[in-house]
């Protein structure tokens, strides 16, 4: 059941290795298969939203989530970041799961352009990792970073990441490598001998279980299936792989039957193994975000659609970065750039390990297109994730039906002391914008602003959004920007034994048989900056597991 990008890296090698794979998305194959531009904005019927469930919808504007739901999950949509894990970061994953068990399967998947192959990189693997070009502005920013004492960092994923530096992304030719383009593309799926049946618009409802084992998926076709679709099954030889995503794999695991048996129970939901860890542990980072007015624009944010844009000040600009684009010159047109290509990562006087807890992200232009009071020459935006937060949340269901949205407990700022690194972050980026060059570009910071300067100033700056937009018929506290949009946690992997524990080391869903889970939501702890890069390499592991075993049962 392959959502996320673990699945069609999973597939890819499980179909390299001779084995017969059948992948099942809830929308088409091309949606994901076809490598759309990277700068250009998504279509919205590709992204599930997820509300809050911990807080009033009535008093706040909820967190909202973006659940993709398209072949590849997150790779469809996100900012194609290439960041692994550190290796601290494993020291919570266990036996099998060290930093030295997984590199390797970071760099099976790589074919980095920057650093080729060496101890810490790979050539020659599906996805393409490369940095993009950069602007003026991002540019500011790095000087601005080196005045103020930061060291600089080569590569983000080499032996330090604490620093300044710019960015790589999985982008191919100016388009999106999406794990579905990279594992599942046309050039890809020619090679192999058996290409995995994909089972496009079929939404999983639940597993389909004998006993304790695990024989098939359940699912439904059409884009907007109801409860009264007809259900229809892929059976399994051998085993199911659930790449679901931190969300939608809790909740196919308890409609499924396995979770906490009393709640299952109460739903009407006939228990195959009583695991009450099952959706808890959901972790995610959360956001703090800073703006400034700028006296000059050098990036503009342009759609790659034939869509009128009569309402943008630059029309003519997008046309002929559409024009570049679309006569193949797409490294060099904005449609082929991520809207940012440089960074920082901080440690933080609360941060707990050796690792830096704080991610800051430039945006050389108004990623948050706000209706601000007076028109601006140009907007700076900084996203900075705390990427260590100790909140952690949950998934529960909502009913049986399948139909239903799962509850969703956001783990933000229910530990408020999350907000503490973001502060202190808040205060270093304001320090450092006032540096040269920034100093000389920057006219005013207009988010927070000037006037949040206390503790509780920024704490409600993080926690409910601008409060200048609050006049403007928004919410008392707007949520809906703390989601970082790295959720782990919600199957978390460890030994049986650990009542935490919803999949083993082999990532094999414990209580019952045939069945492994392979998505975010295995992640004992999350890494150290974006997701992504991870779950391509836990796809990668998981693929590797089933075909060592098939293996080892030949010899036997």
């Amino acid at each position: 059941v392959p959502v996320t990008a673990d699945g069609p890296a999973a597939a890819a090698r499980l179909v390299s290795a001779g084995t017969r794979v059948c992948l099942t998305a809830c929308y088409s194959r091309e949606q994901a298969l076809v490598a759309t531009a990277v700068g250009a904005e998504y279509l919205a019927p590709y992204l599930g939203r997820i509300g809050d469930a911990g807080h009033d919808a009535h008093a706040e504007l909820e967190a909202m989530q973006a659940i993709a739901r398209g072949l590849g999950g997150c790779g469809i949509h996100n900012a194609m970041l290439y960041m692994r894990g550190r290796p601290a970061d494993f020291a919570e994953w266990g036996a099998g799961w060290s930093w030295d068990d997984v590199l390797p399967f970071y760099k099976r998947s790589e074919d980095n352009e920057q650093f080729g192959s060496s101890p810490l990189h790979g050539t020659g693997g599906p996805v393409r990792v490369t940095t993009v070009a950069s602007d003026e502005l991002s540019d500011f920013f790095l000087d601005a970073f080196s005045t103020a004492g930061l060291p600089h960092v080569e590569d983000f994923n080499g032996p330090d990441r604490i620093g300044f530096g710019r960015y790589q992304f999985m982008i191919r030719d100016g388009l999106r490598d999406s794990a579905a383009a990279a594992f599942l593309g046309a050039d890809r799926r020619a090679g192999y001998r058996a290409p995995p049946l994909v089972k496009t618009h079929a939404l999983a409802t639940r597993l389909v279980v004998e006993g304790r084992r695990v024989v098939g998926v359940e699912y439904v076709r059409g884009r907007a299936p109801t409860d009264k679709a007809k259900r229809l099954r892929a059976m399994a030889r051998h085993e199911v792989v659930l790449s679901a995503g931190a969300v939608m794999t809790p909740k196919l695991l308890l409609l499924s039957g396995v979770g906490e048996a009393a709640k299952l129970r109460r739903l009407g939901i006939t228990l195959v193994y009583d695991n009450p860890a099952v959706g808890r542990g959901l972790a995610d980072g959360v956001y703090a975000i800073m703006q400034w007015a700028t006296r000059k624009r050098n990036f503009f944010k342009c759609r790659l659609g034939t869509q009128a844009e009569e309402d943008q000040p630059h029309a003519d600009y997008c046309a002929q970065q559409r024009a570049m684009y679309a006569a193949g010159h797409r490294s060099n047109s904005s449609l082929g750039s991520p809207g940012m290509s440089v960074g920082a990562f901080l440690r933080s006087p609360y941060a707990k390990g050796p690792e830096p807890d704080l991610q800051l992200t430039v945006h050389p232009w108004d990623k948050f297109s706000r209706p601000w009071s007076k028109r601006l020459v140009g907007v700076a935006s900084m996203e900075i994730a705390n990427n260590h937060p100790a909140s952690r949340g949950w998934v529960e269901l909502r009913s049986s039906r399948f139909t239903d949205p799962p509850l969703f407990a956001g783990p933000y700022l229910r530990d408020a002391n999350d907000s503490r690194p973001l502060q202190w972050a808040m205060r270093q980026g304001r320090r450092i914008a006032g540096l040269e060059p920034m100093a000389q570009v920057v006219q005013e910071e207009i988010l927070p602003g000037k006037h949040a300067v206390s503790d509780a100033q920024l704490f409600d700056a993080i926690a409910c959004g601008p409060a200048q937009f609050r006049t403007l018929g928004r919410p008392a506290c707007d949520r809906s920007e703390l989601p970082v949009n790295h959720l782990a946690g919600t199957a978390r992997l460890g030994d049986p034994s650990d009542p935490r524990a919803v999949v083993d080391r082999y990532l094999r869903v414990i209580g019952v048989h045939g069945l492994r889970v392979a998505d975010a939501s295995v992640m004992p702890a999350p890494p150290s900056g974006n997701t992504h890069a991870t779950c391509v390499m836990i796809g990668e592991r998981a693929a590797q597991f089933i075909i060592d075993e098939r293996q080892s049962r030949r010899r036997s």
